[in-house]
This record gives structure tokens, C-alpha cells and sequence, in this order.
């Protein structure tokens, strides 16, 4: 009885420790944690992937002032991924190395912005989406690579309804790292997604 006690708190134990490194990795936010990172700029904290809902989608993606130019930004000069920027510019939409597929965190995150974009304020806007790689391999791979990550955000975001005439897509390569000082990370491996008009 009392070695089967022991090895039911170690196991508790060890259950609560990956439970905690687990939370550590990907932490979920509050909606006032959100506002709030949103309202500083749209930077997120410096660990974990913050998950935006469609509504916190449609107050950034709908542009203060629409420029119907496909420009740096959407908005009036508004820092992007504020509220009224019009730019979203790291959805955390994040790919394996040399994979283009859709992991489960990625979809639900795409699930949100298709609702963003099928509400109300964002539904005679068009968007850009804007895939990207980090810097290993070649820079001629990588353009393809982007390409056809932000084809596959078209794609899945066809398959929920929206319109294709309000979808654009463009492979920017390894031009514009998240994080140049880490060339190789996956914080480079995104997807930005753009109001163009």
C-alpha cells in the first residue's frame, strides 16, 4: 500500500510539472490580456503565441482610413496589428520546416479570422495574405516555399466561405524575417495578413 501511495504522488507529480512546462509553451490569454497587448501595439509577450478571436481580428483589420492602394498599411499610419491598423503582422499562423501544411493550432486560428472577415465591418473589404519562411535553405526555395504557404491559407479560408475576389496572396520569401537575429527560427515561419481595400 504504501509504495503503491509513493508511485500515485510521483506520478501526480510528474503529471503536474508537463503540465506546467506544457502551460509555459503555449499559454492562452484572457480577452483583457489581449486588449491589452493589442492597445501596446500588437506586441505580443516575448514567450507563447497569443490567440486573437474574429472579433479582435475585425477591430484590427478594419482600417481607420481605407487606402485602396495595396500600400505598407491599411490604416492612416497606425502601428500595425493596433486597432484600425488594417495589418495583422504575424497571425501566428507558424509551419513545420519545408511544409506548407496546416498544422491544428493554424486552422483554429484561421477559423477565427474567416468569422472576422464575414462580419459586418470587414464584409466589402479584400485582404492580402502574405506567407513567409525563415532563412535556411535557399532563398529561391524559400520564395516557393512562402508561396505556397500563403496559397494554402487561401485555400483554407476559400473552404469557409469567403470570397475569392476579396483574397490576394503573395510569397515574400525570406525577405522580411520576425526574427533576424535568428534566421533559422520558427517565429520566421508565418503568415501576415493585410486590408488592401
Amino acid at each position: 500500500m504504501k509504495r503503491s501511495c509513493t508511485s500515485l504522488i510521483v506520478a501526480t507529480g510528474l503529471i503536474l510539472a508537463s503540465t506546467a512546462a506544457f502551460a509555459q509553451q503555449a499559454p492562452s490569454y484572457t480577452a483583457e490580456e489581449l486588449a491589452r497587448i493589442l492597445s501596446n501595439g500588437g506586441a505580443p509577450p516575448e514567450t507563447g503565441n497569443p490567440v486573437f478571436s474574429a472579433e479582435e481580428l475585425a477591430r484590427i483589420l478594419q482600417p481607420q482610413q481605407q487606402i485602396r492602394t495595396r500600400g505598407l498599411t491599411a490604416g492612416s499610419g497606425i502601428e500595425p496589428g493596433t486597432t484600425g491598423s488594417g495589418v495583422v503582422p504575424d497571425l501566428r499562423v507558424n509551419f513545420e520546416i519545408n511544409s506548407f501544411a496546416l498544422t491544428a493550432d493554424s486552422r483554429a486560428t484561421l477559423n477565427e479570422l474567416a468569422r472576422a472577415m464575414q462580419m459586418d465591418q470587414l464584409s466589402g473589404l479584400r485582404f492580402e495574405i502574405g506567407g513567409h519562411t525563415d532563412a535556411s535553405g535557399s532563398a529561391g526555395y524559400n520564395q516557393q516555399l512562402s508561396e505556397k504557404r500563403a496559397a494554402s491559407v487561401v485555400d483554407y479560408l476559400l473552404d469557409k466561405g469567403i470570397d475569392r475576389n476579396r483574397l490576394d496572396w503573395i510569397g515574400h520569401g525570406e525577405e522580411m524575417l520576425a526574427d533576424p537575429a535568428n534566421p533559422a527560427s520558427g517565429a520566421n515561419r508565418r503568415v501576415e495578413v493585410r486590408t488592401t481595400g
